[in-house]
């Protein structure tokens, strides 16, 4: 694992394949330059502290599935109704995630909302 760690600051930058060979007992790494995205690079982390924060967060998450430009990946609500007609959440632990079409980047959307503990709006799942 040598190499990884040293290579680690530069992995953050690039697409990568790592392979490690049982036989040989020796690590590759193959690079692929990365280019940032023009669909998905300007998304930026939120951490949500506040229940409306969750509600604006699943407002833009709508208007970027509705852009056509990302797809729907796995959730347990769905966007148009993040409450019940109640006026609660539809769960304890709320998540979604989805893809840019682009480039395959994935991003996910979480938060606990039975302790109010809050969440984020992240890239990966």
């Amino acid at each position: 694992m040598k190499i990884w760690e040293n290579l680690f600051g530069k992995l953050r930058t690039r697409s990568y394949t790592y392979k490690y060979n049982e036989k040989t007992h020796s690590e590759t790494i193959d690079y692929i330059d990365k280019k940032e995205c023009s669909v998905c690079s300007h998304l930026e982390e939120i951490k949500i502290e506040h229940p409306s924060e969750m509600l604006s967060c699943v407002e833009m998450v709508k208007e970027l599935i509705a852009s056509g430009n990302f797809e729907k990946l796995k959730s347990n609500f769905e966007l148009e109704s993040p409450k019940t007609e109640d006026g609660y959440w539809q769960d304890d632990v709320m998540y979604y995630s989805f893809r840019c079409k682009n480039c395959g980047q994935e991003f996910s959307l979480c938060c606990e909302t039975y302790h109010g503990s809050g969440g984020s709006f992240s890239r990966g799942r």
